[in-house]
């Protein structure tokens, strides 16, 4: 009896091991990428065709340190938790982006004309068609490793 308690014991934590680092390692991923990229938009507001004011950029930054932090405490389902919910801002900012984006020439950041530009807020937060491209992808980044650790989770959950 012992010997099965065990092996049940080492399967869950087997388990746990590899849902926890694919977690984390994308959402520590996307953290470090947000941070650099929060970086670059403070120095360079028009850095890879991007609309990137200051406090847009230190918002970026910012929500990488989150992600950053989440994933680096030894916890999955706070991971979890913080890939769900940037994933869903992320992914809903790119959906709002194609869908309300109208044509018009931003006033911050790359500058020429832009077909899907939405502004949120004039000269702070406006966003083009590479914004709404790199948002979808953080989103969907971000989205991947929730639904890896939700399947994962529910996948152990149904073996006991």
């Amino acid at each position: 009896m012992t010997d099965d308690n065990t092996s049940i014991e080492k399967k869950s934590s087997e388990v746990t091991v590899y849902q926890k680092r694919l977690t984390h390692f994308i959402s520590f991923s996307v953290a470090i990428f947000l941070m650099i990229l929060g970086l670059c938009g403070i120095l360079s507001p028009g850095f890879a065709g991007l609309h990137m004011s200051s406090l847009y950029s230190i918002i970026i930054s910012l929500s990488g340190v989150v992600i950053f932090f989440f994933s680096y405490k030894n916890d999955a389902k706070n991971a979890f938790r913080a890939c769900l919910f940037f994933g869903l801002f992320f992914a809903l900012h790119s959906v709002a982006g194609f869908i309300l984006g109208k044509e018009g020439v931003p006033s911050l950041g790359h500058s020429s004309q832009d077909q899907k530009l939405l502004v949120l807020i004039p000269g702070v937060q406006e966003l083009g068609y590479v914004d709404h491209i790199l948002n979808g992808f953080l989103g969907f980044a971000l989205l991947g490793g929730a639904i890896d650790w939700w399947v994962r989770y529910s996948a152990e959950k149904k073996k006991f």
